[in-house]
Protein backbone atom coordinates (compact mmCIF):
# COMPACT_ATOMS: atom_id res chain seq x y z
CA UNK A 1 0.00 0.00 0.00
CA UNK A 2 1.50 3.47 -0.97
CA UNK A 3 2.69 5.95 1.90
CA UNK A 4 2.64 9.60 2.26
CA UNK A 5 6.36 9.59 1.70
CA UNK A 6 6.32 13.42 1.77
CA UNK A 7 4.52 14.23 4.69
CA UNK A 8 6.56 12.08 6.41
CA UNK A 9 9.35 13.71 5.30
CA UNK A 10 8.86 17.36 5.37
CA UNK A 11 7.03 16.61 9.18
CA UNK A 12 9.71 14.92 10.40
CA UNK A 13 12.21 17.14 9.63
CA UNK A 14 10.10 20.18 10.81
CA UNK A 15 10.09 17.68 14.33
CA UNK A 16 13.61 17.52 14.14
CA UNK A 17 14.03 20.89 13.26
CA UNK A 18 12.00 21.78 16.55
CA UNK A 19 13.06 18.92 19.17
CA UNK A 20 9.99 17.49 18.98
CA UNK A 21 10.17 13.71 19.72
CA UNK A 22 6.79 12.27 17.72
CA UNK A 23 7.50 9.16 19.86
CA UNK A 24 7.02 10.33 22.93
CA UNK A 25 2.87 10.64 23.85
CA UNK A 26 1.13 13.68 23.36
CA UNK A 27 4.10 15.45 22.10
CA UNK A 28 3.47 18.81 20.14
CA UNK A 29 4.27 21.80 18.88
CA UNK A 30 2.57 25.22 17.49
CA UNK A 31 4.20 26.57 14.58
CA UNK A 32 3.77 30.33 13.03
CA UNK A 33 4.80 31.54 9.85
CA UNK A 34 3.87 34.97 8.58
CA UNK A 35 0.85 35.34 6.74
CA UNK A 36 -0.09 31.43 6.85
CA UNK A 37 -2.31 30.10 9.16
CA UNK A 38 -0.44 28.35 12.47
CA UNK A 39 0.74 24.62 12.17
CA UNK A 40 0.36 22.09 14.37
CA UNK A 41 1.96 18.73 14.80
CA UNK A 42 1.11 16.34 17.46
CA UNK A 43 1.06 12.99 18.90
CA UNK A 44 -2.70 11.91 19.53
CA UNK A 45 -2.17 8.03 20.01
CA UNK A 46 -0.14 5.47 19.52
CA UNK A 47 1.50 5.58 16.15
CA UNK A 48 -1.19 8.14 15.54
CA UNK A 49 0.12 11.82 14.23
CA UNK A 50 -1.97 14.96 13.79
CA UNK A 51 -1.15 17.71 11.18
CA UNK A 52 -3.24 20.98 11.39
CA UNK A 53 -3.53 24.44 10.12
CA UNK A 54 -5.74 26.46 12.23
CA UNK A 55 -7.56 29.64 11.84
CA UNK A 56 -9.78 31.54 14.60
CA UNK A 57 -13.20 32.67 14.12
CA UNK A 58 -14.86 34.45 17.27
CA UNK A 59 -12.02 33.54 19.54
CA UNK A 60 -12.17 30.01 18.72
CA UNK A 61 -9.37 27.54 16.92
CA UNK A 62 -11.42 26.32 14.16
CA UNK A 63 -9.04 22.90 12.61
CA UNK A 64 -8.94 22.96 8.58
CA UNK A 65 -7.57 21.02 7.70
CA UNK A 66 -6.91 18.54 10.22
CA UNK A 67 -4.97 14.93 8.92
CA UNK A 68 -4.10 11.91 11.12
CA UNK A 69 -1.85 9.73 9.90
CA UNK A 70 -1.22 6.16 10.84
CA UNK A 71 2.64 5.88 11.62
CA UNK A 72 3.34 2.25 11.86
CA UNK A 73 3.87 -0.35 9.51
CA UNK A 74 7.43 1.49 7.87
CA UNK A 75 5.61 4.42 7.02
CA UNK A 76 2.85 6.96 7.13
CA UNK A 77 -0.51 6.19 5.78
CA UNK A 78 -3.82 8.67 6.00
CA UNK A 79 -6.62 7.82 8.55
CA UNK A 80 -8.40 10.58 8.35
CA UNK A 81 -9.07 14.25 7.56
CA UNK A 82 -11.61 16.79 8.70
CA UNK A 83 -12.22 20.26 6.94
CA UNK A 84 -14.68 22.63 7.57
CA UNK A 85 -17.26 21.44 5.28
CA UNK A 86 -16.66 17.65 6.45
CA UNK A 87 -15.07 14.90 7.74
CA UNK A 88 -13.63 11.20 5.70
CA UNK A 89 -12.10 8.39 7.13
CA UNK A 90 -9.91 5.80 4.97
CA UNK A 91 -8.42 3.63 7.77
CA UNK A 92 -10.48 1.44 10.46
CA UNK A 93 -8.23 -0.44 13.14
CA UNK A 94 -8.68 -3.71 15.33
CA UNK A 95 -8.65 -3.92 18.90
CA UNK A 96 -4.74 -3.81 18.98
CA UNK A 97 -4.35 -0.45 17.18
CA UNK A 98 -3.56 -1.86 13.72
CA UNK A 99 -5.38 -1.23 10.44
CA UNK A 100 -7.97 -3.44 9.85
CA UNK A 101 -9.95 -2.18 6.99
CA UNK A 102 -9.53 0.51 4.11
CA UNK A 103 -11.93 2.94 2.15
CA UNK A 104 -9.49 2.22 -1.00
CA UNK A 105 -11.33 5.38 -2.60
CA UNK A 106 -10.58 7.54 0.25
CA UNK A 107 -7.67 6.51 0.65
CA UNK A 108 -6.23 7.40 -2.53
CA UNK A 109 -7.70 10.98 -2.05
CA UNK A 110 -6.59 12.06 0.86
CA UNK A 111 -3.05 10.04 -0.17
CA UNK A 112 -3.12 12.66 -3.07
CA UNK A 113 -4.21 15.65 -0.71
CA UNK A 114 -1.65 14.94 1.91
CA UNK A 115 1.36 14.91 -0.78
CA UNK A 116 0.66 18.13 -2.30
CA UNK A 117 -0.03 20.06 0.73
CA UNK A 118 3.51 18.76 1.83
CA UNK A 119 4.57 20.43 -1.12
CA UNK A 120 2.78 23.18 0.30
CA UNK A 121 4.45 23.20 3.59
CA UNK A 122 7.55 22.86 1.63
CA UNK A 123 7.10 26.08 -0.53
CA UNK A 124 5.62 28.11 1.94
CA UNK A 125 8.91 28.30 3.69
CA UNK A 126 7.76 26.01 6.83
CA UNK A 127 11.21 24.36 6.93
CA UNK A 128 13.20 27.62 7.34
CA UNK A 129 10.59 30.17 8.67
CA UNK A 130 8.44 28.40 10.96
CA UNK A 131 9.06 29.55 14.56
CA UNK A 132 7.01 28.42 17.72
CA UNK A 133 5.03 31.38 18.84
CA UNK A 134 6.93 33.42 21.81
CA UNK A 135 3.88 33.20 23.46
CA UNK A 136 0.68 31.95 22.71
CA UNK A 137 -1.83 35.39 22.81
CA UNK A 138 -4.96 35.08 25.17
CA UNK A 139 -7.91 33.98 23.70
CA UNK A 140 -10.08 36.66 22.08
CA UNK A 141 -13.66 37.39 24.78
CA UNK A 142 -16.75 36.18 23.04
CA UNK A 143 -19.33 38.49 22.27
CA UNK A 144 -21.58 39.48 24.95
CA UNK A 145 -25.03 37.68 24.47
CA UNK A 146 -27.50 40.67 23.09
CA UNK A 147 -30.26 41.22 25.70
CA UNK A 148 -33.44 43.05 25.47
CA UNK A 149 -33.29 46.95 27.36
CA UNK A 150 -37.03 46.55 27.68
CA UNK A 151 -39.54 43.62 27.35
CA UNK A 152 -41.81 43.88 24.11
CA UNK A 153 -45.01 45.72 24.26
CA UNK A 154 -48.53 44.61 24.70
CA UNK A 155 -49.12 42.52 21.28
CA UNK A 156 -45.80 42.50 20.17
CA UNK A 157 -44.47 39.92 18.02
CA UNK A 158 -41.28 38.73 18.56
CA UNK A 159 -39.08 38.57 15.54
Amino acid sequence: MQKCTKMQEVIEALAVKHGLDLSRNEAHIKLLNGPYMPLVIEKIGPQLVSVTHYFYQNGDACADPDMVFYTGDGGWMPVEITQTLGYRRALTFNDAGQPAGIDARAYAEMLLFAEFWAVNIQQQGWLDQGHPPTSDPPPSPCPAPLLPTAPPRSGAVPV
